[in-house]
């Protein structure tokens, strides 16, 4: 009977180019080979079951899976003794799949989006033979709740009440979601991989003294978490590590480098505090913090990231050390709140748009060794009434000063040579602009639209008298 089958199996098979139709209507359910000879699979209604030997085949995608049409009705799934790896793509989009079994003679997990879609799955074992999972993402987007039990005979992984760790539990993998209001990371671990407790719905954790990397989105989207405090030793706070924690108020670390939007859209974070050594703030790492209002930039500081601080709504100030050299596109982008900041002179690079927004900007210092005004970089700045440009400025760009309505006077140093698009556009208020000599590029008509008031002071023959006249604007020489 078994050769019947098999035979019927193999002429379905040869009948069709695509794996997929490899498939024999059982019922309510399947049967056909997973991509070769050696792999049968079978569904009943409700379990897939993956019997043979040897390597199980990869897919190009989800929707060529041979057991596609049935993949949302699916509860649980069985791989047989005897398969040593599960290929990639074969369980993605198990909707409704709630257990996993794999088998003892189970190598490999293939495919870094393995459990993508699996939104219900509740456990997997991981058996005695894996003794990798570097190339699996454990993201509690799908693996909301998902427990993981490892062989006992496994001598390269551990598990404790669903929690898994390597074999020693010095590297903590993956945390199901709703695992308690609180939870002890055990002393032992000093590494928090990438992903770890996205999504976990505990108010509180405690991270281990010598805890030393937490990884890429560690902590994403834990909404709950009201409180954290970092270890001494901590040399790495990953990407996104704590991006979207919406309840924690508060942020004092000790040591260690702050990655890309590390605590970006905190909402409820007021004050934070970054460490000694410190020498590259990531970019957007507190972007969208709209409630904070203080922030403690540590001297040796080098660089701050671009929007590191973009719509931080409620800063009203920040002192910038005499260490940082560079600041990031946007760095400091929609800060309404802020009303006065001294941009130090070790700075010598600002990228556009650092101050866009800045709604109450009343005072800034620029660098004296600046050379160049970023695209936007004070743009709808609408409260600032005046600004120095440094003598050391070569290129003003495009829209600089666009919509600052409460200018009203401007000297534009010698030295000066390019002036872009809009610079001056929508200063309703800016009667009177000194133009230099050194003036050789004015770039389209728009750089004083908008501005009715505007009076242009220039040598006679110079480039800016040349301008005032083309666009008919007021000029004093």
């Amino acid at each position: 009977m078994k050769k019947l089958i098999v035979a019927i199996l193999a002429a379905i098979a040869a009948a069709s180019a695509a794996s997929a139709a490899s498939a024999e209507t059982v019922g309510g359910g399947g049967v056909g080979y997973c991509g070769n000879d050696d792999i049968l699979w079978s569904f009943d209604g409700e379990t897939l079951r993956l019997t043979g030997s040897g390597l199980m085949a990869d897919y190009y995608s989800a929707g060529l899976v041979p057991w596609y049409p049935y993949v949302e009705d699916i509860v649980s799934v069985e791989v047989g003794e005897g398969i040593v790896t599960v290929g990639e793509n074969v369980l993605i989009n198990m909707s409704g799949v709630k257990e996993i079994i794999l088998p003892a003679t189970l190598t490999e997990l293939r495919g870094k989006h393995i459990f993508s879609g699996c939104n219900s799955l509740e456990t997997v074992n991981i058996p005695a033979g894996i003794s990798s999972l570097d190339n699996v993402d454990f993201d509690n987007y799908y693996l909301h709740g998902t427990s993981f039990n490892v062989s006992p005979d496994n001598r390269w992984f551990s598990s404790e009440n669903g929690i898994l760790f390597d074999m020693d539990k010095t590297v903590l993998i993956h945390y199901p979601v709703g695992g308690g209001e609180s939870y002890k990371i055990p002393a032992t671990v000093t590494k928090i991989c990438d992903n770890a407790f996205e999504y976990a719905e505990f108010r509180s954790v405690t991270l281990p003294a010598g805890l030393k990397t937490i990884g890429d989105s560690a902590f994403y989207g834990c909404e709950k978490l009201e409180d954290i405090s970092f270890p001494a030793g901590l040399e790495r706070i990953g990407d996104m590590a704590f991006c979207g924690c919406d309840s924690i108020k508060s942020v004092n670390i000790p040591s260690g480098t702050v990655g890309d939007g590390a605590f970006s859209g905190c909402h409820a974070l007021e004050n934070a505090v970054l460490p000694q050594g410190l020498y590259t703030l990531g970019h957007r790492a507190f972007a969208g913090c709209s409630n904070l209002k203080s922030v403690y930039l540590p001297w040796g500081l080098n660089s701050i990231g671009g929007s590191a601080f973009s719509n931080c709504s409620s800063l009203e100030s920040v002192d910038i050390p005499d260490t940082v050299i560079a600041l990031g596109f946007a760095s400091f982008y929609n800060c309404s709140s802020l009303k006065s900041v001294t941009v130090p002179d070790s700075v010598i690079a600002m990228g556009g748009s650092n101050f866009e927004l800045c709604a109450k900007l009343e005072n800034v210092v620029l660098p004296a060794g600046l050379d160049k005004l970023g695209d936007s970089m004070f743009r709808d700045c609408v409260s600032l009434k005046s600004i120095t440009i440094p003598s050391n400025v070569k290129i003003i760009a495009n829209t600089v000063f666009e919509g600052c309505t409460s200018l009203t006077e401007v000297t534009v140093p010698d030295g000066v040579t390019d002036m872009y698009t809009g610079v001056f556009m929508d200063c309703a208020n800016l009667s009177d602009v000194y133009l230099p000599d050194s003036l050789a590029t004015m770039q389209g008509p728009s750089i004083f639209g908008g501005c009715p008031k505007v009076t242009l002071h220039a040598s006679s023959g110079s480039r800016g008298a040349l301008y005032a006249r083309e666009c008919g604007l007021s000029l004093v020489n």
